[in-house]
């Protein structure tokens, strides 16, 4: 019992609750959830042919087997099942372009980001690149709970917040790609800016993709020059450049496999096509990283992954064609998405 009671003070930033659970239960914890990623692997899709979705980001809802898309074009989210068909779970006016979701179970939570690139059939009031915001919505029946307006935080700034993180508190984080920035929202809905440096500034997209990491710490990707960032949470100022010899340019969605593996897609940028899947792995806690695999991919915008049962999949929606389109052909084209499995994974 003693021994017991040390583990149970061990704090959440440095052991998750499944490693004490291995821990009492005398199970190596460096085996028992190691997750090999074999990206060789495929077979299943799903096609939908559609006037305007154009999805941008995709999760698993483990509660009923669904998945969640986000429509670009329009700033709705969908819900999906295997056989394609689908049906609109949430339809909030204030949306614009949806680029990024996250799912928080314990709360019956979806939060997504909401931006204005552009390309949304409903623009924001204020013009492009100015509007910066996450809606709050029930999992289960997609209704509102709550809207936060992250654009007064920085308000000279251009935005397009894009990647959301959430952690075991129940805080999010938010990258905002043009605004070189990284908010916060805590579980009541008070924001703030959780980190703004020179280093992410530059041309276009910059800071993307995000995920939280149970060390205690978030990973973001830099989509211009294909760095990754280890952040910590309790000094996001001490952020490091994870080291590595290959830069993941286009970098855009992430998606942790495990502790140790992290999945990348990445799609153009700058006149680079990377169009790949990564599959990176550390060994010193994200302070470095290696590329353990690669998928390439064919002359398609991939954006962002979901792991559903073990199977990796990806999702494209021509995403690239709608944003470079003229405002006339943009009412001309009509969104082709396709969730294609690239890979599996196994422990």
């Amino acid at each position: 019992m003693k021994c017991i009671k040390v583990f149970l003070n061990i704090s959440k930033k440095l052991i998750s609750r499944r490693y004490f659970l291995l821990l009492i239960a005398g199970i190596p914890i460096s085996s028992s959830w190691a997750i090999t990623v074999d990206l060789t692997r495929g077979g299943e899709s799903i096609s939908i042919l559609q006037s305007s979705m154009y999805p941008e980001t995709i999760v698993f809802n483990k509660n009923n087997g669904r998945y969640l898309l986000g429509s670009f074009r329009e700033g709705k989210i969908y819900e999906l099942n295997d056989e394609g068909l689908y049906r609109v779970l949430v339809d909030d006016e204030r949306l614009s372009s949806i680029l990024g979701i996250t799912i928080d179970y314990e709360r019956n939570r979806i939060y997504v980001t909401n931006a204005d690139f552009g390309a949304s059939l409903k623009s924001h009031k204020n013009g492009p690149k100015k509007l910066a915001a996450v809606g709050i919505y029930e999992l289960n029946s997609g209704n509102a709970i709550d809207y936060i307006d992250l654009g007064d935080l920085l308000p000279n700034n251009s935005h397009l917040t894009n990647g959301i993180a959430l952690d075991t508190d129940g805080n999010v984080y938010v990258s905002d790609s043009f605004s070189a920035a990284i908010y916060k929202i805590d579980f009541k809905g008070k924001a703030n800016v959780f980190l703004k440096n020179k280093e992410f500034e530059g041309e276009g997209i910059n800071l993307n993709g995000i995920v939280y990491h149970n060390g205690g710490f978030l990973l973001v990707i830099n989509k211009r020059n294909g760095q990754l960032y280890k952040i910590p949470l309790d000094k996001p100022e001490e952020f490091i450049k994870i080291k590595s010899s290959v830069k993941l340019v286009g970098g855009d969605g992430l998606l942790l496999a495990d502790d140790n593996s992290l999945l990348i897609v990445a799609n153009i940028t700058s006149g680079i096509k990377s169009n790949s899947i990564y599959s990176v792995t550390t060994e010193d806690n994200w302070n470095s990283m290696v590329v353990a695999n690669r998928r390439k991919l064919d002359d398609i915008y991939p954006t962002t992954l979901v792991i559903k049962e073990g199977k990796i999949f990806v999702l494209q929606s021509s995403l690239n064609k709608l944003i470079t389109s003229s405002k006339l052909d943009k009412e001309k084209l009509r969104s082709d998405v396709i969730i294609t499995q690239v890979g599996i994974t196994s422990p």
